[in-house]
């Protein structure tokens, strides 16, 4: 692919960060709206998967280190007009997460029970959060790529285009969940079977999109030899970048792992209610970080 065909655009600051703003609300609102659907399921059901969706967006972070990272080495790399480097550097975020992606789902669908177990959680809640944890262990893979591919797309200036993909995600995700908690149409009620597998089908449509969309407008076409591939000093400019400006949200995840594992000795009812709570604070503390400063919900 010759370097001129390379393309990207040119926008305001506005123009950038209003669709950014709605896609980082949608990835954040797919697992609040499981929970909240499961919780006209099942307490026992909305408590083990909000217990299983704590664990999984510490992983969740893990392949944010690389796609931050790399929104903003390839943008400064476009501004200096180095475009070969740009691209080689949009195949090493890609590479990266396909292993970060591989390594975490393998993690999580074999050892999810040890790691509920640290929680302490028995019976329904137990089950219901192991189904959940195994199940979206799987879409975790998906999940890293479209973060590398979205960070590939951003900083080029085509904030818009995944933005629709994270909304056109959350819609498949919405309609699995409704399929498997009504038994609409006479079909079975799945539970959080089923809701979880509308996950990784979600997901799984994210990547497809995506890979589209690049190829489509960057002309970057990503092959399975960029995933064995990548120089040093990339890994560790994305590295040096994202580690420090995910560690803040890690921290904040641990530190409400912890206070999770002590209100489950308080039983069901008191962690479905924690788990409720914690979803919605969520959404207030997302809306007032993004909110500018002087300015509150």
């Amino acid at each position: 692919m010759k370097e001129t065909t390379y393309k990207y655009q040119e926008q305001s600051l506005f123009s950038i960060s209003w669709p950014l703003f709605i896609e980082l609300s949608l990835h954040v609102g797919i697992g609040i709206i499981a929970t909240f659907m499961l919780g006209h399921y099942s307490d026992s059901a909305a408590a083990g998967v909000g217990v299983a969706n704590q664990l999984l967006n510490i992983f969740i972070l893990v392949f944010n280190v690389t796609s931050i990272g790399g929104t903003v080495l390839i943008s400064q790399n476009l501004g200096a007009g180095r475009l070969k480097d740009a691209r080689q550097l949009g195949r090493t975020v890609f590479g990266l997460n396909v292993w970060f992606g591989i390594f975490v789902s393998f993690i999580v669908f074999f050892f999810g029970e040890q790691l509920l177990q640290l929680f302490d959680i028995h019976g329904k809640v137990y089950d219901y959060g192991l189904t959940f944890l195994r199940i979206c262990g799987i879409s975790l893979f998906f999940e890293s790529i479209s973060l590398a591919l979205s960070a590939i797309l951003r900083s080029h200036g085509y904030t818009k285009e995944s933005m629709f993909v994270t909304m056109m995600m959350d819609f498949i995700s919405i309609g699995g969940n409704i399929l498997a908690i009504t038994g609409i149409f006479g079909l079975p009620i799945t539970g959080v079977t089923g809701v979880a597998w509308a996950i990784v089908a979600a997901r799984a449509f994210a990547v497809c999109a995506l890979i589209y969309l690049v190829y489509n407008r960057l002309a970057l076409k990503l092959e399975i030899k960029d995933v064995m591939t990548a120089k040093k000093e990339d890994i560790k400019g994305l590295l040096a970048i994202g580690i420090p400006s995910a560690g803040e949200n890690l921290s904040y995840q641990f530190s409400q792992l912890i206070i999770t594992s002590f209100v489950v000795s308080m039983g069901t009812a008191s962690l479905a209610a924690r788990v409720y709570v914690l979803n919605i604070n969520y959404i207030v503390f997302f809306l007032r970080w993004q909110l500018p400063k002087g300015r509150s919900c």
